[in-house]
């Protein structure tokens, strides 16, 4: 018996040891989004049902540098920079964020990187 608990503990610790997220204090970014405003009522179309848009998203380059802002989660891996109509869309990132101060860090070479404890930025 206390053998199989061995294996299976061995087991455990090898799926698991796979298994690992990015530090919440550094996320990877995947896209930034600029707010579309309109006037009308907008739908979307998906696997043939039609649903409300609450709000169109449309992709935004953002310059080369590193921005000190604000931010708020909207989602999972979505947030708003406050006081601004400009999305980030980060991977693996669960920050339950409301205005709180980030590093935003764009560079070409590399990519962007929100940085939520601004103390440990490399």
């Amino acid at each position: 018996m206390k053998l199989i608990i061995s294996i299976l503990s061995v087991l455990l610790l090898l799926l698991f040891s796979n298994y690992t997220t990015k530090s919440n204090d550094e996320c990877e970014v995947i896209n930034f989004y600029e707010y579309v405003k309109s006037d009308q009522d907008i739908k979307a179309l998906s696997n043939g049902n039609i649903y409300d848009v609450d709000l169109l998203l449309k992709e935004y380059d953002f310059d080369d540098g590193v921005y000190n802002i604000k931010v708020s989660s909207i989602s999972d891996n979505l947030y708003l920079i406050d006081d601004t109509e400009y999305y980030i869309e980060t991977r693996n990132c669960y920050n339950d964020t409301y205005h709180d101060e980030v590093v935003l860090k764009v560079e070409f070479s590399d990519d962007p990187v929100l940085y939520f404890n601004i103390n440990n930025i490399n």
